[in-house]
């Protein structure tokens, strides 16, 4: 038996989820039963694992607690590739709103949930 070479390449990220590629170094595809069952812990980590995002920071303009959005003038949010500028977000289901006001300063972190730009975490700036 031969062994066969292969890498795990993990692509982008969709609606928060990676791709996941695996790349054979020969021309077929032959996994063997041991080493899919030696790879699969391997590939069932690398699936679920969640890049940490980057934080952005931006001004409070607006809170709607009944909507659970949050309108924010804030600078470039480079994991989605957004400019800077003043755009309402829906806030992520936990994230507390009810400290934070207007014209406060803050950090926070954004990604593509179901389609939609979406804060996944905010807090106030000290």
């Amino acid at each position: 038996m031969r062994p066969v070479a292969f890498a795990i390449e993990i692509g982008e990220r969709i609606d928060g989820f990676f791709m996941l590629r695996i790349k054979t170094f020969k021309s077929e595809i032959h996994i063997m039963k041991k080493l899919f069952l030696l790879a699969f812990p391997l590939l069932f980590i690398a699936a679920c694992a969640q890049a940490a995002l980057p934080v952005t920071n931006a001004e409070i303009r607006k809170i709607d607690v009944t909507t659970k959005t949050v309108t924010l003038k804030h600078e470039d949010i480079k994991n989605l590739g957004m400019m800077a500028m003043t755009m309402s977000f829906p806030v992520k289901e936990g994230v507390a709103l009810d400290k934070l006001k207007a014209g406060d300063k803050v950090k926070f972190t954004a990604d593509m949930v179901k389609s939609t730009m979406t804060v996944m975490s905010i807090e106030l700036l000290k």
